[in-house]
């Protein structure tokens, strides 16, 4: 049987390790990039407060690798890589000798996509509401926009969907009003502890006002434009003779060629009339998202400390914020009354399920690196998070507020190891009493940036 079984592997070991050997032969192409400022600085991770380990001189070349944010990761001549900043690769050119432009968007840019979409929150008829919405421009000042949504109050809790027009009076302003009218549907559950009450659904309809401000520079496009060299030819303008010089006008004419000879460049045999090639330019690779798992422990007010696992989905918009979706799940221990009160159980296992949805903003702070030894440093850096989401436990589900900090380390430019504690807000009266509860977690996880 052993003797077998090793007969059987062997195929599958050669095909493992005949995989990497096609790896080389799919390489990307990557844009190479000339230095004309006096130097380049190269930072050792994505951000300004980043050492600089590099200096890369007027004339060499760099190879870009990827994006993140406004920091590009490049390559030097001599195999070095490091991080640098937007701003300082707008001092490059192209193989051709036009200038490297790279367009991350703006106001106009903004207004010229059709799609758009994001998340609302606020207060609905006494509850707490968060909507997601999808939109679609129909010209530069009307769209049709859909929203769903999910609103927790204290006497029920519900699910929203409307469609409707929303008419933008002026979009070229920064901050421009705005009118919506639409229908839509909502599906109630109501709370009660005596009777169990049947959900009902309603048909609505609804009309507004609202402002809307632009605040920054979202990156819906990026684009590389390349431009090519052009060569101006002047030509003389043809004037009438005139009489011929005297001799000592010759004389002079003469000395004067004479001494210009001597110090100038002999003239060029052949003028060259060719017009540069225009150089074809690889896409940029972005590497914004996270998308990653953890693991910890949670505790729960008035329960034990529980294991939780959760996921996590990042998006890095700018070198100092990032957006953040998570969601996460744990089984409560006991309360203290059923701790002290023997076999008394008040709640079923389905009700002891804790799970969570969050919804933050993240900010980065504090950038630095992690030293192993002599020869491994590894960027780090410290972040805030806070938002809002959802938590169902003990048969009900409540609006949350989250906050928390967090410490990552980047072995790796696609791999992140994170150290995170965040505190889960919501209010309960389930043991009689309406206050405030306070879940703290603390969680080792991991993310891969794509």
């Amino acid at each position: 049987m052993p003797h077998r079984s090793t007969r059987r592997l062997r195929p599958l070991a050669l095909l493992l390790f005949a995989l990497p050997l096609n790896c080389p032969a799919a390489q990307r192409e990557l844009l190479q990039l000339f230095v004309t400022a006096p130097f380049l600085e190269l930072h050792t991770g994505p951000g300004r407060g980043y050492p600089v380990t590099q200096v890369v001189a007027r004339g060499d070349s760099v190879d870009v690798l990827f994006r993140r944010t406004e920091w590009f990761k490049v390559r030097t001549e001599r195999g070095g890589e490091g991080w640098a900043a937007e701003g300082d690769l707008l001092n490059t050119t192209l193989a051709d000798g036009s200038p490297f432009r790279f367009d991350r968007g703006d106001r106009e840019g903004f207004r010229s996509h059709r799609w758009e979409g994001g998340v609302l929150t606020g207060d609905y008829a006494g509850a707490t509401i968060v909507e997601g919405f999808l939109a679609r421009s129909l010209t530069d000042s009307l769209k049709l926009e859909l929203q769903v949504g999910q609103f927790l109050g204290n006497l029920s809790n519900g699910y929203v969907a409307d469609l409707g027009l929303n008419h933008v009076f002026v979009p070229r302003w920064r901050f421009s009003p705005f009118l919506t009218l639409g229908t839509g549907l909502e599906h109630t559950e109501p709370k009660a502890t005596l009777v169990q009450p049947r959900n009902q659904n309603y048909q609505t309809a609804y009309a507004g006002i609202g402002g809307r401000y632009y605040v920054l520079l979202l990156m819906l496009a990026a684009t590389l434009s390349s431009g090519c060299a052009h060569l101006h030819m002047h030509w003389p303008w043809h004037r009438h003779a005139k009489p011929p010089p005297t001799q000592a006008e010759q004389d002079a004419a003469a000395d004067a060629a004479a001494a210009a000879a001597e110090t100038s460049p002999p003239p060029t045999v052949i003028e060259p009339q060719v017009e540069r090639r225009k150089v074809k330019v690889p896409k940029i690779r972005s590497k914004n998202v996270e998308l990653g798992a953890s693991f910890g422990e949670i505790s729960i007010e008035s329960y034990t400390a529980a294991p939780v696992t959760g996921l996590r989905f990042d998006y890095h918009v700018s070198e100092d914020f990032f957006f953040e979706a998570s969601a996460g799940r744990a089984m409560s221990g006991k309360t203290s009354f059923e701790t002290l009160g023997g076999n008394i159980q008040l709640l079923t296992p389905d009700e002891r399920r804790f799970t969570y949805y969050n919804l933050s903003l993240g900010y980065n702070f504090l950038p630095g690196e992690v030293f192993l030894g002599r020869g491994l440093a590894m960027t780090s850096g410290f972040y805030l998070v806070g938002g809002i989401g959802s938590v169902k436990f003990e048969g009900d589900q409540k609006f949350t507020v989250n906050f928390g900090a967090g410490f990552r380390v980047l072995p790796t430019d696609w791999l992140a190891v994170h150290i995170e504690a965040q505190d889960l807000v919501f209010k309960s009266d389930f043991l009689g009493t309406d206050r405030l509860r306070n879940n703290l977690t603390a969680s080792l996880g991991a993310t891969v940036y794509f």
